[in-house]
């Protein structure tokens, strides 16, 4: 822009903006970002520009844009008429009072999320075949996850028992609360216990560190002190 400040601009034949997972803050620039132009294709979007600008002003785009008229700015976010603010896009009701999220087809890495309260009601999480990297605290936002399902198309993740890791094993990413046992023994191949791992899990009292595991990140055993396990076997070899 003229006053020293930037514009991002969404690449045409872009038809839909999902928060967080396509807009990572990776830029050191990102607190002179002003505005956002939108591309004539666009149909849907939901996103918090502010989250990711901290100076975000306004949104613009081309009046020949057809969809233009369908869009608004409520509460911080850029939204389209067909998403509620309430509830993220690519969340589905069970039926049940729980939810499914279907991580989009084209997604390759998810580092941030928005802190949805609907997200700790998520019971399924779909991970599609394009997703390559995950450097998410899974449990942070997924406190209520039971079941995650892996594209199988996917070669960067596979779900053994319940459990996600990359498809090498050798990080282990998210122990469901819903997988039962009092008891895990974590392999041998896993090198890598992620953040979040084994966090907020009642039931689970013992876990038995593999042999090649040689990192274990932040709160993957459990998060502020609210800690249940009884012991943690850690073999001298590690």
């Amino acid at each position: 822009n003229e006053d020293g400040t930037l514009a991002v601009k969404i690449h045409e034949g872009v038809t839909s903006l999902v928060e967080y997972p396509l807009m990572p803050s990776l830029f050191a620039y990102n607190d002179k970002v002003t505005q956002v132009w939108i591309p004539d294709s666009l149909e849907t979007a939901y996103v918090h520009f502010p989250t990711y600008f901290p100076r975000f002003k306004r949104v613009r785009g081309k009046k020949t844009n057809t969809h233009w008229g369908n869009f608004k700015f409520k509460d911080g976010y850029f939204c389209s008429a067909e998403h509620p603010v309430s509830v993220p896009p690519n969340v589905c009701d069970n039926g049940d009072g729980t939810y499914t999220l279907d991580i989009p087809e084209g997604v390759c890495a998810i580092h941030d999320l928005a802190n949805w309260d609907i997200y700790h009601r998520v019971s399924v999480l779909r991970i599609p075949a394009s997703l390559q990297e995950i450097t998410l605290d899974m449990s942070w936002y997924f406190g209520g996850l039971q079941e995650v399902c892996v594209h199988p198309d996917n070669p960067h993740f596979i779900v053994e028992d319940g459990v996600l890791f990359t498809a090498d094993k050798k990080k282990m990413i998210l122990y469901p609360c819903a997988k039962a046992g009092d008891t895990y023994h974590v392999d041998d191949a896993v090198e890598v216990i992620g953040p979040g791992c084994f966090a907020e899990l009642d039931h689970l009292k013992n876990i038995y560190i593999g042999k090649g595991v040689r990192k274990i990140e932040h709160c993957a055993l459990d998060r502020d002190m609210r800690f249940h396990l009884n012991k943690i076997y850690i073999p001298p070899t590690v």
